[in-house]
């Protein structure tokens, strides 16, 4: 599930976008999906994807924000690119 819930997030899929697919598994993953977002919600919690997703938001939507972070190093060494999702290579972008 967290792994479904992982990429979907980093895929745009938000919660409810699912709900009436014809594939029944789709359907039902997304109730969980929606479950799991209202339990974050209600807790006041992030989860590891929405906090690449929410950067990723920022950089794009603020351009002071943006031009401040790309003065800040010349480069970024990633570890285990490999294992790297869609989210994470638009952050580092």
């Amino acid at each position: 599930l967290q792994r479904g819930v992982g990429y979907a997030k980093t895929m745009g899929i938000m919660p409810g976008d699912l709900s009436e697919h014809p594939n029944g598994q789709l359907a039902a993953f997304d109730l969980a999906y929606r479950m799991y977002q209202e339990v974050l919600k209600r807790e006041g919690m992030l989860d590891f994807t929405d906090l690449i997703v929410r950067a990723v938001e920022l950089l794009e939507q603020d351009a002071e924000v943006r031009a401040f972070y790309q003065g800040q190093s010349r480069y970024i060494i990633e570890d285990e690119a490999q294992d790297s999702s869609a989210a994470l290579q638009n952050l580092l972008a």
